[in-house]
């Protein structure tokens, strides 16, 4: 069950032990437990040196993949942006154009009536 999240500063008493601490002090002894100690201890040096080579490798493609992805993002961004302003651009053509127009419409039909009074 999820319920409200715990703060770092904390203090957790071990009922078992009786020993306490900060949350971010167990979480640090949480990450290695005993298990991971002893088969690390039991490991090579170069064994442990390719499997820390190894999990850097996967986090620079991880890094790299994301940085590809943020760039054909950032990419399709920028075209639609430069589609944005292009119709602004033709919406602000087209609004003037409409106002000449309309402006143009109003002086014919005064003219208009001044014809139709003169007769």
């Amino acid at each position: 069950m999820i319920g409200n999240p715990v703060l770092d500063d904390v203090n957790l008493r071990d009922p078992i032990k009786g020993s306490s601490g900060l949350v971010a002090e167990r979480l640090e002894k949480a990450l290695c437990l005993l298990e991971d100690m002893e088969e690390l201890r039991s490991f090579r040096k170069c064994e442990v040196f390719l499997a820390l080579k190894q999990d850097l490798a996967k986090s620079v493609q991880a890094a790299s993949m994301a940085e590809e992805w943020v760039d054909h993002f950032l990419e399709i961004a920028r075209d639609a942006k430069a589609k944005l302003e292009a119709v602004e651009r033709a919406y602000s053509d087209a609004n003037k154009k409409l106002n000449k127009t309309i402006a143009q419409l109003a002086e014919v039909e005064k003219a208009h009536k001044n014809a139709e009074s003169t007769l």
